[in-house]
């Protein structure tokens, strides 16, 4: 049961040292057959700095750079059999082209920001074992780490503690709104983190947005 690993990036985030960390932990990992990392760069210079970059990568992985000209033309003949994506831009279109290109080779892929500081290669292993594990056969499963800078004395992760987290409670305690997807959210911890992990099948027939 081979396993991908997408890394959504900024350029900017190439020069950040959470990416380095989580670069020099994923050559601990054995776990992925593949990594991939989709990103937007401004010219040929940004994505040829990104790719000498991620050479460091000891699996085997790709860079795409989504805004650019090749996979730009794709897209282009694409809104020609009525399927428009031209206007999609961000982080959310990069992964959602890059599952399409994940699902070919892996039965399960796991996704996760570039921006973790305490990474370490148990991550993508949490994130992939329930779905790998032929005793487990999870289609599914979601991953948090901790919002919390101990050094600073600082708390993260502001959009879920002071408006989604308190949305849902309200939902459930003072409304008694009695709903089944309300109690799948309220289920997960830190429900808008972005570490999950799925099979490819799901990944190709779930109707992710691409905003």
């Amino acid at each position: 049961r081979p396993a991908c690993l997408i890394i959504p990036i900024l350029y900017e985030e190439v020069e950040k040292r959470p990416l380095q960390q989580i670069v020099e932990e994923l050559n601990k990992c054995n776990c992925v057959k593949q990594i991939i990392i989709p990103m937007a760069a401004d010219n040929p210079e940004q994505y040829a700095k990104a790719a000498q970059f991620f050479s460091q990568l000891k699996t085997d992985h790709m860079l795409i750079w989504c805004n650019g000209k090749r996979v730009q033309k794709i897209i282009d003949d694409m809104k020609e059999i009525v399927l428009d994506l031209t206007g999609f831009r961000g982080k959310g279109m990069d992964a959602w082209l890059v599952l399409g290109v994940a699902s070919l080779n892996s039965y399960a892929i796991a996704l996760h920001d570039a921006d973790i500081v305490n990474y370490t290669s148990s991550i993508p292993l949490k994130l992939l074992y329930p779905i790998i594990s032929r005793d487990l056969n999870f289609f599914f499963n979601k991953g948090y780490y901790a919002r919390v800078n101990l050094d600073k004395k600082t708390m993260h992760g502001r959009v879920y503690r002071l408006f989604v987290q308190p949305l849902m409670d309200t939902l459930h305690k003072e409304l008694r709104c009695d709903s089944d997807i309300l109690d799948y959210f309220r289920s997960f911890r830190y429900t808008l983190s972005g570490e999950f992990a799925m099979t490819s099948d799901l990944a190709l027939n779930i109707r992710i947005p691409a905003d």
